[in-house]
């Protein structure tokens, strides 16, 4: 990574403002010349150190343009390209989906790491190894229990669409949770120490993960989908949850 020089903003701004006077102080003179010229008053041809010196005065100008149109057309491509990587990060099943022990309906917004093979989704179902969080469209029932949304990174979190009890396990004591909050499952078997990353899954198995504690996601799981062109929050559904 280059370094930040100090002051290299001004100086820019100095730089950039300097070639708009000269750039524009030119064109005044040659249309001064040129409306000289045709009134019938036009000025002596201009001699050799002249054309030299207008010469090497529109540099700076010239070259400031040039930069400016490169910069604006690498701000564009990288804007382009970072709206094409969020397009396969964020989106919207349009059918149904079989993900281990859930199915994802259509309707579903999602959101995953980028996947390696970017155009892998084109013939088929989509790549939802990296998936890390849903919003499902209406409550879907996984295992006993009624779920809104769904986040998967290094443990898995359900919002609960309607109100659960989870039995006592390992010393712990059975514990009700109410619709709304989200429940919160670990790994049965903890991940290696060599991955410095969130795993990624081929599907949610509930027998790989035991129930942790239920907590207050606040307005619920925070998704975002695709809305008229923009990156939107998805709302969560009102559980008419007692403050």
């Amino acid at each position: 990574m280059i370094p930040a020089v100090p002051g290299a903003a001004v100086v820019g701004w100095l730089l950039l403002v300097l070639s708009l006077a000269l750039g524009a102080s030119l064109l005044v003179w040659w249309g001064w010349r040129a409306w000289r010229a045709q009134s019938g008053r036009p000025r002596p041809p201009l001699r050799r150190w002249q054309w030299a010196g207008a010469v090497l005065l529109s540099v700076l100008p010239v070259s400031t343009a040039v930069g400016l149109a490169q910069i604006a057309w690498q701000d564009h491509r990288q804007e382009q390209h970072r709206a094409a990587q969020e397009r396969l990060m964020f989106f919207t099943l349009e059918r149904p989906v079989a993900w281990g022990d859930v199915t994802l309906p259509a309707g579903s917004h999602v959101q995953r790491d980028l996947p390696q093979d970017e155009a892998g989704d084109a013939d088929g179902p989509p790549d939802l190894r990296g998936l890390r969080e849903v919003r499902f469209p209406h409550p879907v029932r996984i295992g006993a229990m009624w779920v809104g949304a769904m986040s998967v990174y290094g443990q898995v979190a359900l919002e609960l669409a309607r109100p659960h009890r989870f039995a006592a396990h390992d010393g712990k004591p059975a514990q009700e949770c109410e619709a709304g909050l989200a429940a919160l499952f670990n790994a049965r078997r903890p991940p290696s120490p060599d991955e410095p990353f969130p795993p990624q899954h081929d599907g949610l198995a509930m027998g790989d993960w035991v129930f942790e504690t239920c907590f207050d996601a606040g307005t619920g799981m925070s998704v975002r989908y695709w809305k008229g062109g923009q990156l939107v929050w998805a709302d969560a559904p009102d559980y008419g949850r007692k403050e």
